[in-house]
């Protein structure tokens, strides 16, 4: 995955600067390194204890990633999501970016006009190796929350919760890569479009 590459991409990939983050009321709450995330180094750790302290009542997040060694001014969105302890989903996912010791896998390639256009490592889920292209794609990751969770509102027609209705209008307007929407905010994106 080579980010700078535009053209390689298929649906959004548009770099948000640090303004323009802010004005969609988001709030970066921590940043690692992605060479850093291993199983138990120090700096995940940090990165967790920050996001233990940020995260914890929120229920809105973000992941971003950047290749911009200029003090990270600008991010592309890959990931929203909604839940209801976001400290355990942002733990989980990252925690798929890094091998687990003893686990045996197989890769698997796909061709296409002799170019490699697949690779598919076997005994590793669909999650982990999402993530882990992200981690391989990226020299910082970002986790970023809507910062004012007060003031939304539920959606009537579709019955998503409003922390859903919120995911689902900030993936619109941010056009994650790998946004996953489930079946009632997926009829909720189809119809308010």
């Amino acid at each position: 995955m080579i980010l700078e590459d535009k053209k390689n991409y298929p649906y959004g990939l548009t770099e948000y600067g640090i303004d323009i983050i802010i004005s969609k009321g988001l709030t970066i709450v921590a940043t690692i390194e992605t060479d850093k995330i291993n199983d138990n180094s120090e700096e995940l750790k940090r990165f967790f204890g920050n996001i233990n302290k940020e995260c914890k009542s929120k229920h809105i997040w973000i992941l971003f990633g950047s290749n911009d060694d200029n003090d990270r001014k600008t991010w592309i969105p890959f990931q929203v999501a909604s839940c209801t302890d976001v400290v355990k989903e942002i733990k989980n996912d990252f925690s798929c970016m890094f091998v687990k010791k003893n686990h045996e896998n197989r890769v698997l390639k796909s061709y296409f006009d002799k170019k490699e256009i697949m690779k598919i490592e076997c005994g590793v889920d669909t999650k982990c190796q999402k993530y882990r292209k992200v981690k391989n794609g990226c020299k910082y990751l970002a986790v970023a929350v809507l910062e004012d969770e007060n003031n939304l509102k539920q959606d009537g027609v579709f019955y998503i919760s409003k922390y859903q209705k919120a995911e689902c209008d900030i993936a619109c307007e941010l056009k994650p890569l790998l946004w996953n929407p489930v079946k009632k905010e997926h009829i909720y994106v189809r119809n308010k479009f």
